[in-house]
């Protein structure tokens, strides 16, 4: 246990860096929508499946006729929603009140009354395009190392520990999953295990930014004012 804390004492020391919070932060889901649109055109495909994405959003397929109403992108918070909610007030506390006066809580709640949880939600630096199809997996799942590969699914190519909820994402993806959950927790201080940033460091070591992400990085930066330090 104790080299366990020295290895991660040590990665953390040299990747330490101060993530800041956007300067100009978004205001609503429309205007991340329509950001995200205009970043990726530079790179039109999905995160986890490299699927084209046309101009518009939509996924385009040379086997789906053109009859046929394409699925939309999804703009994916890798820090979900409740994660950057649960510790929060809005979440733990009835403290909205609806039309009918009742007191409630949880995201809705936190949308409505909490800013900062709103600036975390519609920060750029947290979004990855990702088909409908994974949404539901994506929300029910974290991310870690599968250890039995020939005992767990294997789902549109990422590996799916079903019993233990575990994704294990493409090497091209670790590095870039791992900066974006240390960026957020270290701008928004939310609350992260010594394990996970553990992992995460290690990925953000053994998986450097692509071309794309860095490039991807100054996009985001130019909107709303900061950067991912982990990135660059």
């Amino acid at each position: 246990m104790q080299y366990r804390l020295a290895i991660f004492s040590l990665l953390f020391s040299a990747f330490s860096v101060w993530a800041q919070m956007p300067i100009q932060p978004l205001k609503t889901e429309k205007h991340v929508s329509q950001a995200l649109l205009k970043i990726h055109q530079a790179a039109p495909h999905s995160a986890f499946c490299q699927e084209p994405i046309d101009q518009l959003g939509n996924f385009v397929s040379q086997e789906t006729p053109s009859f046929v109403k394409k699925p939309s992108v999804i703009w994916y918070p890798v820090v979900s929603k409740k994660m950057l909610a649960q510790h929060r007030p809005c979440y733990q506390e009835a403290i909205c009140v609806d039309k009918n006066h009742q007191r409630f809580k949880g995201l809705r709640c936190c949308k409505q009354l909490d800013n900062l949880y709103n600036i975390m939600l519609h920060d750029l630096h947290n979004r990855l395009p990702i088909h409908p199809k994974l949404q539901k997996i994506l929300n029910q799942t974290h991310y870690d190392t599968v250890q039995d590969k020939y005992h767990c699914e294997t789902f549109y190519g990422l590996f799916y520990d079903k019993k233990q909820k575990i994704l294990e994402v493409p090497n091209r993806l670790k590095g870039e999953i791992a900066r974006i959950n240390l960026y957020m927790a270290d701008a928004y201080s939310l609350p992260m295990s010594q394990s996970t940033r553990l992992l995460y460091t290690q990925w953000h070591q053994a998986f450097p930014p692509s071309k794309w992400e860095l490039e991807k990085n100054s996009l985001v930066a130019e909107i709303q004012g900061n950067r991912n330090p982990f990135v660059g």
